[in-house]
């Protein structure tokens, strides 16, 4: 089964269909390969792992077929790809690719991640089920990105707190829907794709949360929204969570929870958000992937709110 190691959130870009190049590596060369593919296609990578394979495979999704066969052309020269294909991508490919692999999943011990398809009882005392259906979107709680910051939610969200909490690049909806039925007052969520968000609205809709999230089209690059919330959630990827960092941290009073951050980029990352006030609490990963919490300081918080 594969695990997706995903870079991003949002869906690939919105089409009736996508060339996909997919790129074969070794798994101890596949984020080289990544950094490469991204900087010579302008396309983010989505990376494929198999437990215990020592290989690895990066899907690129194009919505320009020459663009995509340009891209191939290049990867001859790349010493890292050991193989390489092209197919074609329709949306009910992608959500053929969520039923095989998007499992039932307990997270935090207060949530249980569950595919709309799925039939399951009653969940055991004192978790919350969490329905989800994909759709072309990213976050599913399965891999370690969304992991941290689903736990990190279950921490802080009881009892009408945080009241209002910001998910910056929401994808599935899942991080916002996740803070409202584990207790948040009410959630902002943003992306910059349309068709994400209206996958993010009927997952909303599914678990009972609609009135209580409000969903803008929105680019976090180009400014934070307006006002301050008690919990910010931008489960993104590293180098645009490198640029979002002063808009990320003048929407947060309280706590932010950064996630999608390779491990040797969380040092520029903390170094980032300390840099605008920000202190950093914790720190966890699985050896490829990190996820950050940072808290404002006291004395800083009343200052814009």
């Amino acid at each position: 089964m594969f695990a997706a190691a995903l870079l991003m959130k949002s869906p690939p870009p919105a089409a009736a269909s996508w060339t996909v190049v997919t790129l074969l590596t070794g798994a101890d060369r596949a984020e080289a390969l990544a950094d490469w593919a991204r900087e010579a296609s302008g396309v983010e990578p989505v990376q494929l792992l198999k437990p215990r394979d020592t290989r690895a495979w990066l899907d690129l999704y194009f919505d320009d077929a020459p663009a995509a066969r340009r891209f191939l052309k290049a990867s001859e020269s790349q010493r890292l790809v050991l193989g390489r294909s092209v197919r074609i991508c329709r949306p009910r490919d992608w959500q053929r690719f969520w039923r095989r692999h998007f499992k039932v999943l307990t997270v935090g011990g207060r949530l249980r991640i569950v595919p709309e398809w799925s039939r399951v009882g009653r969940p055991p005392r004192g978790v919350r089920d969490l329905r989800i259906e994909p759709g072309l979107s990213f976050g599913t709680g399965t891999h370690f990105t969304t992991r941290f910051c689903l736990e990190r939610l279950a921490v802080h969200c009881r009892g009408g707190r945080p009241r209002t909490m910001l998910d910056a690049g929401t994808g599935s909806g899942i991080l916002a829907i996740a803070a409202v039925r584990l207790g948040a007052g009410r959630a902002l969520a943003t992306d910059n794709d349309p068709q994400a968000l209206e996958a993010a609205r009927d997952n909303a809709r599914r678990n009972r949360t609609g009135a209580r999230i409000r969903f803008a089209v929105a680019d976090i690059l180009a400014g934070a929204p307006r006002g301050r919330f008690d919990l910010v959630c931008a489960n993104l990827y590293g180098p645009l969570l490198l640029e979002s960092a002063r808009a990320l941290a003048a929407a947060t009073r309280h706590t932010l929870l950064l996630s999608g951050i390779r491990e040797i980029e969380a040092d520029a990352v903390a170094d980032a958000y300390a840099a605008e006030g920000l202190s950093e609490i914790v720190r966890d990963g699985d050896g490829e992937w990190c996820g950050l919490e940072f808290t404002r300081p006291a004395h800083r918080r009343s200052r814009g709110s």
